[in-house]
């Protein structure tokens, strides 16, 4: 009790409505990732805080290497005759669009498809071959590797953290052995070349401004394994390649090139600044004005008859020629992202009808534009490390009891309250410079807000406890 008495003399600002929204502070702070899921409003304040605190760099964001190519409404639901949700990508339009990426010169093809197995997708009897349209794309991928283009696919967990079949598990790309989920200079027994196919896992963070880099995972002996992220894959397969350019140019190969993805295996996660989907739509599409200025459809890559395919040609009749003719051009030395970007059902044109849609910084973009994103801030080096939870408590905790102290100095109800709020920008501007200058991602401070209900707590713990005593010299 004593030390409590001289604490209260010497610190008069520590009383209990202060100490009681430090523990809060520094409790919710700790917590923060594991509560903010039940207010949804707090989430969008966050993105929304998030956005202005990185986008005012320096270094603004823009597309430098990603080319996406949309299976949109048009394709999915006109031209390859589909109606639900429920309905897959035809296999064999894809490997049309891979082998139209691959004449074009693409320096990586990224398919953002499912290609979970399924009983359809294997003969019965001795051998299980595949059927016909999977092995025209799994004949597209070999392709493409021939030209040294690497593909990369997409795959998912299980709820026990094992991969799930894929389509080509059992399929040989490289000395007999199957697509690898590790980096190709990693692969045992031997290494293999950059540009053959490999996997990534597409699961998004908790957070979706997350980048997802590494996790463990289980692979088929049942041992724990680092897995790696769609978009790592993606960004280590462009930089490999542009290793290989500047080699055979004659040049000195770039540092960053080579170890960018080696040193971000030793993350889970990072964050990194976005862009909205408009801004991925190449100028020379905007020139064609704003009824055809959108990204490039997969019909304007490849919209032709197939054997043994229903598919409606008619609506290739429909397209801008100009746009076709450079859609090959720019595509050329790019990351071709191939992904969806269309509605649930057939004939939906609500923006909350949109398949694989989620809130971000920027506002809802589809799931492609996600990865399309986590891939542009890798290769830029636009990212953000996580600080630990202990640590971002501290800060918290540090700062409720600085900003407590500072309201102390000033008296009455609404010139604290008055300051409270203005001291609130104090965090934003922390937030800020740490983004900015040591690329860390402080965003747990929104915590801090409760300090707006100290006079609130204070007003009543004095209404049901009564006046303070007043204090004696002699105690």
């Amino acid at each position: 009790m004593k030390i409590w008495r001289t604490i209260s003399r010497r610190l008069p600002w520590l009383d209990i409505p202060a100490l009681v929204l430090i523990v809060i502070v520094g409790l919710l702070s700790f917590k923060y990732e594991d509560f903010k899921d039940d207010f949804p409003r707090l989430i969008t304040w966050q993105l929304r805080a998030y956005q202005w605190i990185t986008s005012h760099g320096s270094r603004q964001p823009e597309v430098k290497w990603i080319t996406p190519v949309e299976i949109d409404d048009k394709t999915f639901y006109e031209f390859l005759g589909n109606q639900t949700r429920n309905e897959v990508t035809d296999r064999r339009f894809l490997a049309k669009l891979v082998e139209a990426a691959t004449q074009a010169g693409a320096a990586v093809i990224a398919l953002d498809i499912n290609l979970d197995e399924t009983p359809d997708d294997k003969r019965s009897g001795p051998g299980q071959t595949l059927e016909d349209d999977d092995s025209a794309l799994f004949a597209a991928i070999m392709g493409a590797q021939e030209a040294q283009i690497p593909v990369v696919l997409t795959f998912g967990f299980r709820r026990d953290m094992v991969p799930v079949p894929q389509i080509f598990d059992d399929r040989s790309v490289f000395e007999g052995r199957g697509i690898s989920y590790r980096f190709p200079e990693d692969e045992v027994p031997t290494p293999r070349p950059a540009w053959v196919a490999r996997y990534g896992f597409d699961h998004p963070a908790d957070d979706l401004r997350k980048v997802p880099l590494t996790t463990v995972g289980i692979e088929g002996s049942g041992k724990n394994f680092d897995f790696y992220s769609f978009a790592l894959q993606i960004a280590d397969a462009y930089s490999q390649a542009l290793s290989g350019l500047l080699k055979q140019a004659g040049h000195a190969t770039v540092p960053e090139t080579t170890v960018l993805a080696d040193k971000l295996t030793e993350h889970e996660f990072v964050y990194t600044t976005f862009m909205p989907a408009e801004d991925f739509v190449n100028p020379q599409l905007r020139a064609f004005g704003p009824e055809q200025a959108g990204p490039i459809s997969a019909i304007e890559v490849f919209c032709d008859p197939s054997p043994g395919k229903e598919w409606d040609v008619k609506v290739c009749n429909d397209r801008n020629p100009e746009r076709v003719k450079l859609a090959s051009s720019l595509m050329r030395g790019r990351i071709v992202l191939i992904g969806g970007d269309r509605h649930g059902y057939k004939g939906e044109e609500g923006e909350e009808d949109y398949l694989d849609n989620h809130e971000s910084p920027v506002g809802p973009i589809r799931g492609m534009y996600f990865q399309a994103n986590y891939v542009e801030g890798l290769l830029d080096n636009r990212v953000l490390f996580k600080v630990r939870p202990w640590i971002a408590a501290l800060i918290d905790v540090a700062l409720a009891a600085f900003m407590l102290w500072v309201v102390s100095l000033r008296r009455g109800f609404w010139t604290r309250t008055g300051l409270i709020v203005v001291l609130l920008f104090a965090p934003a501007l922390l937030a800020w410079c740490a983004a900015i200058s040591l690329h860390y991602c402080l965003d747990f401070m929104f915590p801090l807000v409760l300090l707006l209900l100290h006079p609130a707590i204070e007003s009543y713990i004095h209404l049901v406890h009564g006046p303070h005593g007043k204090e004696h010299a002699h105690e």
